[in-house]
């Protein structure tokens, strides 16, 4: 692997090494899955409204999509009940004006 050193030199350098125990663990739990399942793959297109799956490596294998709602933080309430209250300023003020002309 070649990159560049702190004064902008080329230089080479050895590629970062792999931990054959954690490659062989991730092997086992892929292979695993594969004789349970029978599938080389898996993938999931999100469903409006649902946005996460989950998995239980257990005795009783599941999965489980859970539906989550998405909540407004409350600066974004404040934000919008200020914006309703200068609506509703300015709209009183107009309509003052508005029968001071009339009367």
């Amino acid at each position: 692997m070649i990159g560049l050193g702190i004064d902008g030199e080329e230089n080479e350098s050895p590629a970062p090494a792999i931990d054959p125990e954690l490659e062989r663990v991730h092997a086992g739990l892929a292979s695993t899955f594969i004789s349970a399942y029978g599938q080389n793959d898996v993938s999931f297109n999100g469903i409006s409204g649902y946005a996460t799956i989950q998995f239980d490596i257990g005795n009783n294998p599941y999965y489980e999509v859970t539906a989550l709602t998405a909540v407004p933080e409350p600066s974004t309430w404040i934000g919008g009940a200020l914006a309703l209250a200068a609506i509703g300023y300015t709209q009183r003020r107009r309509l003052k004006k508005r029968l001071r002309v009339i009367s």
